[in-house]
């Protein structure tokens, strides 16, 4: 049997590789600028990679990811995963509920969801899903809302 480390460190490889493709939006291409929340997203994304963004500012910044355009939300998305895995390696705080939320189908139709939804490949839906059940093993206070994401995550990749 692997170890609890050994089994992080390959789901977080497999995170990178998943989306080692996915190109950054743009610089005007981050967050909508409707709101004083989408302008912080923006100016802090801005020019950056995913790769550099760190754990703590995941925690931090985990909001963000409502107010990603969905080109932004698939490119930034790995960060976030990581982040979360580290984060609770460090029990800084769990900065996965805004993930949750963003794999649960909101109950009215919602053309957002549905263009960042559009975007991910069987890959990622894969990733994602062994990120969600990483969370299973880890969290049980949240597992109701972890099953919902889930459950959504696994009809997306029926579809393929």
């Amino acid at each position: 049997m692997l170890s609890r480390s050994i089994m992080i460190s390959k789901l977080i490889s497999d995170i990178e590789d998943a989306f080692f493709k996915v190109e950054y939006p743009g610089d005007y291409n981050i967050a909508l600028m409707d709101e004083m929340e989408g302008e912080e997203v923006n100016k802090f994304f801005k020019g950056k990679s995913w790769q550099d963004v760190h754990f703590k500012e995941v925690s931090e910044l985990s909001f963000s990811l409502i107010y990603f355009k969905p080109k932004a939300f698939i490119y930034f998305l790995p960060a976030f995963l990581i982040g979360s895995i580290k984060d609770s390696e460090a029990q800084f705080g769990p900065s996965y509920n805004t993930i949750l939320m963003c794999f649960i189908p909101p109950k009215n139709e919602n053309k957002d969801f549905k263009a960042r939804m559009k975007l991910f490949n069987k890959k990622q839906f894969h990733i994602i899903r062994r990120f969600l059940y990483y969370l299973i093993a880890i969290e049980d206070s949240d597992e109701v809302k972890i099953k919902n994401a889930l459950n959504y995550v696994e009809g997306r990749i029926e579809e393929f």
